[in-house]
């Protein structure tokens, strides 16, 4: 009887170890997932430290977590770890505007991640530049934000350029308002010198004869006191190569000076001097190659050439060129518009239509407010000036009016948008139609016949966004997955789709003329189809899920939306029927359900029998190593030494057996989540002591030396006992791996991951220690470095898999 019983529990023991070994198959798998994270981590770390943007990760405070090398050189600074250490506040030192990142957290708080957004930085040196955006909130598990992480690029170069763009955005809104080359001239020189370094600018303008220069009445100061430069100005007059004006007037090209006060061809020179000028640049102003105006800049220190700014300054001299000679044009046509003005202004009255006239070599006489209303309605929903959508449509009429192509014209959206705020009514594109004729108007004075063209032009881009939306809603219902049905207000069916067709196998011909009844399946009563009946007859919306039929006799489950269509005096016309079929969705359901079930089940007799084993396992066997205590100690001075060894042996193998049985019955607690600590504030030394205790003896037979160095008593939080079962499988692994030398257990102070102050307990053994190929195995399921039946100690090999989830318990590691 004695001998039968262990055999039978052992075999109880195995079927646990199949279940465990499963598990641990898993574990293997999960490992090889870490092993193949931790590969991509790599390469992900090569992507950070060599990107070309700037990458960022702070805390919602305001301090550094870490930067990669592009973002430290963008802000001038030799390394990571240089930046790192001298930025402790990102908002008052990195910001120009600090407000701008009280912005940015208001944003990421409401949309949790921004895109595009743009601020001011200061560089090391002081120097600032402009910083674009991409951030977002990194949370934990449960929402909770961790820090920021993004992208950043350094965009003041674009920011320059869109600055310098609008300046020509500016003043050529300026120049067409200017009624005169002369106020067009003083506005350019005065937004020159407000939106650049340059101090003071004036003009220069040829004398009648074109034999020399005179200074303009145009000029612009930024600086006092330079009454007397201008005054001793205005005596001087230069004929073609002589000083600057003259040297701008004859190259027809920009000419720059560094120092003023020592260019031999300066004739200025002491009075420039005198007001402490230096560097100065010429601009030509050119009407059909000819010198009109030249235009020059002066500053108080010196100045290379600057190639950017006399791009800048020439686009607007270009400007001021194209005003002169359309002034020029213009007083040549007036006299000619006046003629037309009478005939024009009568017909331009009573047409509501967009009225443009044309001379017959298509210069534009002519037009009226329904086409300026036209204008000033899409200009800014397209990304245009009004001045700007208005010469796009009438170069498009002057193509197709020469082509003789009387039909549309389509006027899409600008991508650049060049400095116009985004509307909210924005639209990517306008159609006009129009239609174009001769007609004869006679000159008075000259009592002639000039032809002109006369273009009405009809706004019908909402007609074309009707037409178009008619278009895409019929392709969409044609095309869409879900079987779409159409009934007159008698239920007879008018129009089905394709995807109707696919699901209930009729066809087109075979549905239309007939009632959705042919999709009865006959599980639903007639009190049922009456509720839906009712329901989208009092104009509302049914939805539910019904068993239909298809024409094959095969029911299916449908996701149905049924609602009534209703013409504008809101009476009910058609119906409308949507269904989705949820026949594939409903029969997973189902079997989900019962593995859940199955599952639920599966666990409950696992936790039964875990009980059950945890009460039959442990009586018995408390009954044995109680008996074989006894005889251990009846035998132990008798001259039985081999019955004194057979209880020894007993003995051992119960302990092992019941060891096993604690490691099974914990490993499940742990996965089962049933596993409850008692953590509390206490001395890590406090749980060392009664390990030392008990495994001293072990280590003394081993003649193992075993000490204990104590650097701390800093209380933590943790559950003492538990702790101290840690303690005991990784010191007795210690012990059982080390054949000679000594085992230290170290208590000290240190921190976590989040400089948190912590508890450290190090156990420091000179055995052979733990081969590399196995050290990613250590923490699975009974796995031992030796394996097998000839493996060399014994064990289950759940000590450590037990310890590090029970330090995962008590959030230590």
């Amino acid at each position: 009887m004695i001998s039968r019983k262990p055999l039978k529990e052992i075999k109880i023991i195995e079927s646990v170890l199949k279940i465990v070994s499963a598990r641990a198959a898993a574990e293997i798998e999960r490992d090889e997932t870490i092993k193949d994270l931790q590969i991509a981590e790599n390469k992900f770390r090569s992507i950070f430290e060599n990107a070309t943007e700037g990458i960022f990760q702070t805390t919602e405070d305001g301090k550094v977590i870490t930067i990669n090398p592009a973002m430290a050189r963008m802000l001038g600074y030799d390394s990571t770890e240089e930046f790192i250490d001298k930025i402790t506040n990102i908002p008052k030192q990195i910001y120009v505007s600090p407000e701008n990142r009280q912005e940015l957290k208001r944003l990421l708080r409401v949309n949790k991640k921004v895109t595009g957004f743009e601020t001011e930085f200061y560089r090391k040196d002081g120097s600032k530049i402009w910083v674009s955006f991409n951030i977002h909130e990194v949370c934990d598990d449960k929402g909770n934000l961790l820090y920021y992480e993004g992208t950043d690029q350094d965009i003041t170069d674009r920011k320059k350029a869109e600055e310098e763009n609008q300046l020509l955005l500016t003043f050529t809104k300026t120049v067409s308002e200017a009624e005169d080359f002369d106020s067009a001239l003083t506005s350019a020189l005065k937004m020159v010198c407000e939106c650049t370094a340059w101090e003071y600018g004036e003009a220069w303008i040829p004398d009648s004869d074109r034999k020399y220069l005179e200074l303009s009445s145009s000029w612009f100061t930024k600086v006092k006191n330079v009454e007397s430069f201008r005054r001793a100005s205005e005596r001087f007059t230069f004929a073609p190569g002589v000083g600057l004006p003259g040297r701008v007037w004859k190259s027809k090209k920009p000419a720059w000076i560094p120092d003023v006060t020592i260019d031999a061809n300066f004739l200025r020179a002491p009075f420039a001097k005198e007001i402490g000028f230096k560097a100065a640049v010429g601009i030509p102003i050119l009407t059909e190659n000819d010198v009109v105006t030249v235009i020059v800049f002066f500053l108080r220190e010196l100045r290379q050439e600057d190639e950017r700014m006399i791009s800048l300054v020439s686009a607007i001299a270009e400007e001021l060129g194209m005003l002169f000679q359309r002034k020029r044009i213009q007083e040549k046509l007036r006299k000619k518009a006046e003629h037309h003005r009478a005939v024009i202004e009568s017909i331009f009255k009573f047409v509501p239509e967009g009225l443009l006239v044309f001379s017959e070599n298509l210069n534009l006489l002519k037009q009226n407010k329904a086409f300026e209303d036209i204008i000033q309605k899409y200009a800014a929903q397209l990304g245009y000036t009004e001045q700007e959508l208005a010469q796009k449509i009438i170069e498009q009429l002057r193509i197709k009016i020469t082509g003789s192509d009387t039909s549309e014209i389509h006027i899409s959206k600008n991508d650049k948008s060049r400095g116009v705020s985004p509307q909210a009514d924005q639209t990517d594109e306008i159609v006009i139609e129009f239609n174009h004729s001769r007609m004869f108007l006679a000159e008075e004075e000259e009592e002639e016949e000039e032809a002109s063209i006369v273009v009405s032009l009809k706004d019908i881009t909402e007609r074309k966004k009707s037409e178009e939306s008619l278009k895409m809603l019929s392709t969409a219902v044609e095309q869409s997955a879900e079987a779409i049905l159409i009934s007159d207000r008698s239920g007879k069916i008018e129009f089905v789709n394709d995807s109707f067709c696919k699901l209930t196998r009729y066809s087109r011909n075979e549905a239309i003329g007939q009632k959705p009844s042919i999709l009865k399946s006959g599980d639903h009563d007639r009190e049922f189809y009456a509720e839906i009946w009712e329901t989208i007859m009092s104009g509302n919306t049914y939805r539910g899920i019904i068993i239909n039929k298809k024409k094959n006799g095969e029911k299916y489950f449908s996701s149905q939306t049924m609602k009534p269509i209703v013409d504008s005096k809101g009476e009910i016309i058609k119906f409308l029927s949507v269904q989705n079929d949820l026949t594939e969705r409903i029969k997973n359901e189902e079997e989900l359900k019962a593995a859940k079930e199955k599952a639920e089940e599966m666990n409950r007799l696992k936790d039964n029998f875990l009980a059950n084993m945890s009460h039959e396992f442990r009586t018995p066997m408390n009954a044995i190593l109680g008996f074989s205590d006894i005889l251990m100690e009846e035998l132990r001075n008798s001259d039985q030494e081999v019955l004194y060894e057979f209880s020894k042996s007993l003995n051992n193998g119960g302990r092992r057996l019941l060891n096993l049985l604690n490691d099974v019955l914990d490993i499940s607690q742990i996965e089962a989540n049933k596993m409850f600590l008692n953590v509390e504030t206490g001395f890590l030394v406090n749980a060392v002591e009664p390990v030392m205790s008990v495994l001293s003896i072990l280590a003394k037979e081993k003649n193992l030396e075993m000490t204990t160095v104590i650097n701390s008593k800093r209380k933590v939080y943790f559950d003492a006992q538990r702790f101290e079962q840690v303690l005991i499988n990784i010191v007795g692994n210690a012990i059982r791996f080390t054949e000679r030398g000594k085992i230290t257990i170290e208590v000290d102070e240190g921190a976590n991951e989040k400089n948190e102050p912590c508890g450290i307990v190090r156990v420091i053994d000179t055995g052979r220690g733990i081969s590399k190929e196995f050290l990613p195995k250590v923490f699975d399921e009974f796995r031992q470095e030796s394996e097998g039946h000839s493996r060399s100690h014994e064990g289950s090999g759940l000590g450590l898999t037990i310890s590090k989830r029970l330090l995962n318990l008590m959030n230590a590691r």
